[in-house]
């Protein structure tokens, strides 16, 4: 049974999405978007804008009226590593950034820098320019955590906040401000002289990132933006100084404020995470189980990347991590995501969901 109220604004979308009992997704998405000009290349289109001089590369997927999401990469990554997961949603327009310093877009100027809220400016900017008033907001590791501060800061732009693997940095004390401020200045020096790395072969930088213990086919899916062609091999195209310590970094209280200026549904999907990771997640989890007014915790099994191996064989669906996750990420923008396998929309919407039995193909 579903009960709506429909402005003139917005229409109806219904899809039926993989996730051990199906249900039936009801969502509601603007009537008109603008057209993004860009070149298709198998089913993907190359985007790219200029905010405040600096030119921002992404990768778009998905009908021009989806329902719009924004999805930000983690540190080192880039937008491909969301390209598995776009395709399991196709009621969605998901435009997937190279944040600065990454991928295909500009590297910062000499005199800038790569803090988490240095990049607030460029994605208000894409919004702008996309013509999206609102929007969801994907962010996985470092990028959940520029996701969560734009939603915080900007949460009139944000209808949902959707994060894999990431949320908040960890705090630190406020006596570490000069150590960590000396840090940052001492790594740029380094950075400064220190030669751009060129890789023999496309399989070596695989290799030197699978030592890490990801599977190489996460590698392999970002090699391309990651990678230039020049004499001798493959040059790394990201910026050296994201390898820099922050200048500086957020305390308890500060995380706690943004926080508790996440006024949207807030959707957290964690995977099982390595033991580098674990005192990051686990602080995340925590503090905002504590301060996040409207939030949906989910475990998943899985790697930190999980959502770039995303299977799609129907009839798996109890298994499909990346099915899952998109058919949590699309509800999210209608409202909460209470239970598994039995969701419910919140009246936010004006929309009640009940749940059917059957199970729905993901797209071959």
């Amino acid at each position: 049974m579903i009960r709506t109220a429909i402005s003139h604004d917005w229409k109806p979308w219904f899809d039926r999405q993989e996730f051990g009992d199906a249900v039936i997704a009801f969502i509601l998405v603007p009537r008109h978007k603008p057209d993004m000009n860009a070149i298709t290349d198998n089913g993907f289109e190359e985007c790219r804008w200029v905010v405040n001089g600096l030119g921002v590369a992404a990768l778009a997927h998905g009908p021009a009226d989806g329902v719009p999401i924004l999805a930000l990469h983690g540190w080192l990554d880039n937008a491909a590593s969301f390209s598995r997961l776009a395709e399991c949603m196709p009621g969605a327009r998901l435009v997937a950034l190279d944040m600065p310093g990454h991928g295909l877009s500009d590297h910062r100027s000499v005199d800038a820098g790569y803090q988490i809220w240095d990049d607030l400016p460029q994605l208000q900017g894409v919004l702008d320019q996309l013509g999206w008033e609102k929007c969801v907001m994907l962010g996985h590791s470092r990028g959940a955590m520029i996701a969560a501060l734009t939603a915080a800061t900007l949460p009139e732009r944000v209808s949902a906040l959707v994060t894999l693997d990431g949320l908040l940095p960890y705090p630190v004390e406020d006596a570490s401000m000069i150590s960590q401020l000396r840090s940052h200045l001492s790594d740029l020096k380094k950075l400064a002289n220190k030669p751009v790395r060129v890789f023999a072969s496309r399989e070596e930088f695989v290799s030197r990132r699978a030592r890490g213990g990801e599977p190489e086919t996460i590698a392999r899916q970002l090699a391309t933006r990651n990678l230039r062609p020049v004499d001798g091999g493959y040059e790394w195209r990201g910026d050296p100084r994201l390898s820099a310590a922050s200048a500086i970094k957020l305390n308890k209280g500060q995380c706690e404020a943004m926080l508790k200026a996440l006024t949207m549904p807030v959707l957290n999907i964690w995977a099982t995470h390595n033991e580098r990771l674990k005192k990051l997640m686990e602080a995340a989890r925590v503090s905002a189980q504590q301060h996040v007014a409207d939030l949906t915790s989910i475990d998943i099994p899985g790697h930190h990347h999980w959502h770039m191996e995303a299977k799609r064989r129907a009839g798996d669906c109890a298994e499909d991590r990346g099915v899952f996750g998109a058919s949590a990420i699309i509800e999210a923008d209608a409202g909460r995501l209470d239970a598994v396998p039995y969701r419910r929309y919140s009246d936010r919407m004006n929309a009640i969901v009940q749940p059917e039995s059957g199970v729905f193909a993901a797209p071959a």
